[in-house]
């Protein structure tokens, strides 16, 4: 009698895995079609307001997430917010980015200083930069805290520019 109770609740628990498999299949099968059909409230609390909801019977057409495309035009820094010095170094960083983006080495090396270590001009868009802070300005040198967003990535990169003053004229000296 106990074998027979054993495979009673051996053949019950086999069944009952067999139609949770069934049901978790054809949801998979629901899932992985263009439409999916939504139940309906019967409920007198449900109203439809917005005249492009579909009709009670009618599918929806599944649309795949689309990722915002990158803007064509980089975001530059404000330069209305600055003045003196602090001006000519967003200037310099702005112009840095156009150049950068147009791919103008000689413009852009027109920005840099007589004994910089700048070999060459970055080889990647630079799609927005944003000013981080201005460190201590001395009278030759200063510093500048950025982060820019490439065109290959939705992540920031941090950067420092620092700029040397040659014939009483702000030069870009370094990017790190």
């Amino acid at each position: 009698m106990r074998k027979f109770k054993l495979i009673i609740l051996f053949c019950l628990v086999a069944l009952f895995l067999i139609a949770c498999s069934k049901t978790t299949n054809k949801v998979n099968e629901s899932l992985n079609k263009d439409e999916v059909h939504l139940p309906v409230s019967n409920s007198s609390q449900v109203t439809e307001t917005a005249k492009d909801q579909p009709a009670k019977d009618q599918p929806l057409k599944k649309e795949p997430l689309k990722k915002e495309p990158l803007k064509k035009e980089p975001e530059y820094i404000d330069e209305s917010l600055y003045e003196g010095d602090d001006l000519e170094f967003v200037k310099l960083i702005n112009l840095s980015v156009q150049y950068i983006n147009s791919e103008d080495e000689t413009a852009y090396k027109g920005l840099l200083s007589s004994d910089t270590g700048i070999g060459t001009m970055p080889n990647r868009k630079v799609q927005k930069v944003e000013l981080l802070g201005i460190g201590d300005v001395t009278e030759t040198q200063a510093a500048v805290r950025t982060n820019w967003w490439m065109d290959e990535n939705d992540t920031s990169e941090f950067g420092i520019y620092v700029f040397r003053k040659e014939q009483n004229v702000w030069r870009i000296y370094d990017i790190d």
